[in-house]
């Protein structure tokens, strides 16, 4: 992960919480796609992938800001649009996501992640014609999941995300 990328991280946390690992007995499987930012030779189709036991497919890409300002709508490359959007309709068991996260610094019990469905959020910047999108309007469109508080295998606090809401 890229310095800054808060929400990723915390992401890909809270997808090992609930997805442990890759053997036979799990009921779901997640990984993290290859990220390599603007010197990557091959366009990511998203930064997540995961896999559940009913067939349940969904791709996600996370994007972030800062506070309470809206998330700005040309985050989202072209590309990561395009495929998700292609994604999520091959088959009616894939989705494809866009984990979006408003970031409380000093604060980790306040971040906000609302999880969009990629055409609702094509909709809307079809439909309204805005180039942002405020915590409002994503949580009118999404799922916000709860945070979490709990501690690690070393006794300090982390922070994930509840993705049981979205994911199962």
């Amino acid at each position: 992960m890229r310095p800054g990328e808060w929400l990723q991280t915390e992401f890909a946390r809270s997808l090992r919480a609930i997805c442990p690992g890759a053997s036979v007995d799990c009921s779901a499987l997640a990984y993290r796609i290859e990220d390599g930012g603007s010197g990557a030779r091959n366009e990511q189709p998203a930064d997540f992938a995961f896999f559940g036991d009913s067939g349940r497919c969904c791709h996600i890409e996370c994007k972030e800001t800062a506070g309470g300002a809206p998330f700005e709508l040309r985050r989202i490359e072209g590309h990561q649009l395009d495929w998700l959007s292609a994604f999520d309709g091959l088959h009616v068991s894939f989705e494809g996501w866009a984990a979006l996260g408003w970031q409380a610094k000093g604060r980790p019990m306040e971040s906000v992640l609302v999880m969009v469905p990629v055409a609702k959020l094509g909709a809307y910047a079809a439909e309204s014609g805005r180039r942002s999108v405020p915590l409002e309007d994503a949580r009118a469109m999404g799922v916000e999941c709860p945070r979490i508080r709990r501690r690690d295998g070393r006794g300090k606090y982390e922070y994930l995300w509840d993705l049981s809401r979205v994911l199962f």
